[in-house]
């Protein structure tokens, strides 16, 4: 009998097409493969064996007549009762079952980990062993190849055949399918020139058990084993070699998977395509980039050169506009193995739209992935944003089948070069989704560029030591940051296993320049003003900015809060050419914000777009390539400052830009700690009194003197995170997935929800998800059910808030009212 193995591909094509996605991507990860075989003296026939099983045997269940019903279910659909239905690849047909005998569904996975939890044990007898203690990897690839692996995993399953003798023949399965199955198998382990015994399928489920029982037990228990084998074995690297181990067999059978399917138009797309660009040609691309603007010249600076010719993890201190980027890649490209892929992780979303839009332009869309919470919705307004607002059809704001395919490639990180929010990575450390494994093994090989790591605290950086461990005896990283003082150089020296400084790259020339004057405002007693105060903006300095906007400079006021900015521009708004750029707006806002403040290459920094007054949040101190004259700041850590201030006078002209600074406001004392920044702010006061232009490389210094008796393996999150991170993967064997809200990458002060503004909800509500994704804004758990709407369902989540496309979501003076706590602090 001919078997479905897809809606219109048989099984015995299906497990063929897996075969030969699995033997080009084998020999792409072959360096790995010896890599980690060789770190845990294990035979790599053996790990071939192991992969070729999963491979050969993952969708051993599917000849079951209930994944038939399924299918034939399912092709009867789009066939419109078509009962001629052929393989698309041997055109041999298939025979579609009668719907009219409904049977029970099983998932098919189910019989694949019971007769791969076999095979292992058998090729562990004959060939030795993955792990001393036979960790069952080639179930688990198996078993969790679609569905999470946890102890609520098949409980459908289970409900329905526990302790039914009738399990087989109420789904279908018997002698018949298995035999089918391992003839399939046969053919592709004689390819390979590896002998496949023979095995009858009494020998395979032989306990008694019912396989659901059997399969359950073996999912539920193996936290069990793996503690029992940590115990025994006295070894640390237990933990560490499973989870490789299993990450890299994993990735290797989901990608073969997904390339050797043959749906959805995926198997056209190339999964894994790689991107062989030399560092030489890459800086050649770099140069027409710029030289587009006749005016400009481009010559690679001697710090990228360095950062070209590092050979191996490195650490990377440069200033802001210094051509980091660039010079990363370059790395990469030197760096990564040759089938490798490169992973560039930075800490916003903003950055990383801006900087996967910078790598699309060198090397194609079909060769660059962007990976966010919003990545879709992202996707969808690039390919309108050439229609007026007022003018999209809510029918066609959705994702098209393009989108779709690369979204989900995307999401397993399928692409050669990945942009991605550093969330994507870090929840690989705590098994965040049934994705991690395949993400771990999939960044196996290549090179992963960690972009203003200045900005991660001890509970990131608690993850990141583990994600590290892990990675880096087969990926080389870098970690890059404008401000990075020596005990975070440290810090991550360590982590990578590095010794001495050859490994740290410093652009000297630029650090060694001044671009900006640094001037405390301060009242006669030499104490910092606030730059907000009383609910207005200070006489003084209202009068400054006015100058400033008389003489045609350009300024931007950096503050702490989204209030704070929305006050200061509804004094400021009489001026024409303003923009107000915070969290608090929804996306299309946003992005129309964004791309205004984008740099236009073909022209200079006084014919840019930019608005005259930008009053924003912090989330412009990273990757907004803008040029500013002024700075006007709130008080804040000084190496949030530095970062502010890197958008004043960015191409370094002679005339020095200004950076005012301010005292920190009250609000902000939530998130920022008090006493850090005001020891920030005393040195920078110091320092400025007797040279207020200060070089980069003082700052650093001065960063360097704030942290100077923080060690941050010290840090209280730090040691928090580390140890519950141990205690979680030890308590879940390893490999167990957990649901994606169970851990934070990000420290968590309170918990966030996405919000619609009433504002908008009668007009969008009978719309597409996509539209209303579109006006969703992030607020406060608690402030949301404080001022949540009455009446409408929480399917979405809509709050009683005001918005307007110039200042963004804000409260309705009645909700403030209501309030216990005050407003100010709450709501900023």
């Amino acid at each position: 009998m001919t078997y479905f193995g897809k809606p219109k591909q048989c099984y015995k094509c299906h497990i063929e097409a897996v075969y030969n996605s699995w033997k080009k991507l084998y020999y792409q990860k072959e360096n790995v493969i010896k890599d980690l075989c060789n770190r845990y003296a294990v035979s790599q026939d053996r790990f071939k064996i192991a992969s070729l099983l999963t491979v050969a045997f993952h969708d051993a269940g599917k000849p079951s007549l209930s994944f038939q019903y399924a299918m034939s279910k399912l092709v009867q659909k789009e066939e419109d009762s078509n009962p001629h239905i052929f393989c698309n690849t041997c055109n041999i047909p298939l025979i579609s079952l009668s719907l009219s005998n409904k049977i029970k569904p099983y998932r098919h996975e189910i019989i694949s980990g019971l007769a791969l939890l076999y095979l292992g044990s058998k090729y562990n007898e004959s060939s030795g062993k993955l792990e001393a203690n036979g960790f069952p990897f080639e179930f688990f690839a198996a078993i969790g190849h679609h569905k999470p692996i946890n102890p609520d995993s098949f409980r459908r399953e289970w409900n329905e055949f526990f302790g039914d003798s009738n399990e087989l023949d109420r789904i279908g399965y018997s002698e018949e399918q298995w035999n089918h199955v391992t003839e399939v198998a046969r053919i592709v382990f004689e390819k390979e020139g590896i002998s496949l015994p023979n095995i009858a399928w009494k020998e395979v489920n032989k306990d008694g058990q019912t396989i659901i029982e059997s399969v359950k037990e073996k999912i539920d228990t193996i936290p069990l084993e793996v503690q029992e084998a940590i115990d025994n074995s006295g070894e640390t690297n237990v933990i560490g070699r499973i989870r490789e181990t299993y990450a890299l067999l994993k990735s290797l059978l989901i990608s073969a998977d997904w390339e050797g399917s043959d749906w959805e138009g995926l198997s056209k797309i190339q999964i894994h395509s790689t991107v062989n660009t030399s560092a030489d040609d890459f800086w050649r691309r770099v140069k027409e980039d710029v030289e587009q603007d006749s005016s400009k010249t481009f010559e690679i600076r001697d710090f990228q050169t360095e950062l070209t010719k590092l050979s191996g993890h490195g650490i990377a201190v440069a200033p802001t506009g210094s051509g980091k980027t660039e010079g990363a890649i370059a790395w990469a490209l030197t760096n990564k193995k040759s089938n490798g892929k490169i992973l560039y992780v930075l800490p916003n979303q903003v950055l990383t739209n801006s900087i996967y839009e910078r790598l699309v332009k060198y090397f194609g869309e079909k060769n660059v992935g962007l990976l966010h919470s919003s990545a879709l919705l992202y996707q969808i307004l690039n390919r309108v944003d050439t229609d007026e607002p007022e003018q999209y059809d809510p029918n066609e704001f959705v994702p098209n089948k393009n989108e779709k395919e690369m979204h989900r490639l995307n999401k397993m990180m399928f692409r050669p070069i990945m942009v991605t929010t550093v969330d994507q990575l870090l929840m690989t450390a705590f098994n965040g989704n049934k994705r991690w494994s395949v993400i771990m093994g999939e960044v196996m090989g290549g090179a992963i560029i960690f972009d203003e790591v200045h900005a991660y605290d001890g509970h990131m950086l608690a993850l990141l030591e583990r994600v590290a461990r892990e990675l880096r005896d087969y990926s080389k990283m870098l970690f890059m940051s404008a401000t990075m003082p020596k005990n975070l150089i440290d810090f991550l020296s360590k982590l990578l296993g590095m010794d001495g400084e050859d490994h740290v790259i410093k652009d000297i020339s630029l650090l060694q320049n001044a671009r900006n004057e640094y001037i405390p405002v301060v009242d006669k007693k030499g104490e910092l003003k606030l730059l907000f105060d009383n609910n207005k903006i200070p006489k003084e300095t209202l009068n400054d900015i006015e100058k400033f906007i008389e003489n045609g400079k350009r300024v931007a006021i950096v503050c702490n809060t989204v209030r704070t900015s929305q006050e200061i521009y509804r004094q400021l708004e009489s001026n024409e050419n303003i923009m107000c750029l915070h969290s608090r707006f929804i996306a299309k806002d946003r992005r129309e914000k964004e791309n205004r403040l984008k740099k236009d290459k073909t022209k200079s920094r006084h014919e840019q777009s930019w608005p005259q007054i930008l009053v924003a949040t912090q989330v412009i101190e990273c990757g907004m390539d803008i040029d500013y004259d002024i700075l006007f700041t709130e008080g804040a850590p000084l190496e949030a400052i530095i970062q502010r201030a890197g958008r004043v006078n960015r191409e370094r002209g002679t005339d020095k830009g200004r950076v005012y600074v301010f005292q920190q406001d009250e609000a902000s004392k939530r998130f920022y700690p008090p006493e850090i920044t005001e020891k920030g702010l005393k040195i920078l006061n110091a320092k400025a009194k007797s040279n207020a232009e200060l070089t980069e490389e003082e700052l650093i210094k001065m960063v360097e003197q704030v942290y100077e008796d923080k060690k941050f393996e010290n840090d209280v999150r730090f040691l928090n995170t580390r140890r519950v991170l141990d205690e979680l993967i030890y308590d879940i064997g390893a490999v167990q997935d957990l649901p994606e809200t169970d851990l934070h990458t990000r420290f968590v002060t309170y918990k966030m929800v996405e919000v619609v503004p009433e504002h908008f909800w009668d007009k969008i509500k009978d719309m597409n998800q996509f539209v209303i994704m579109e006006h969703l804004i992030k607020m406060p758990l608690w402030a949301y059910l404080l001022a949540k709407s009455k009446g409408i369902d929480d399917k979405w989540k809509v709050m009683n808030m005001d918005y307007d496309d110039k200042i963004g979501g804000t409260f309705e003076n009645n909700i403030k009212n209501r309030l216990e706590l005050k407003y100010d602090v709450l709501f900023a």
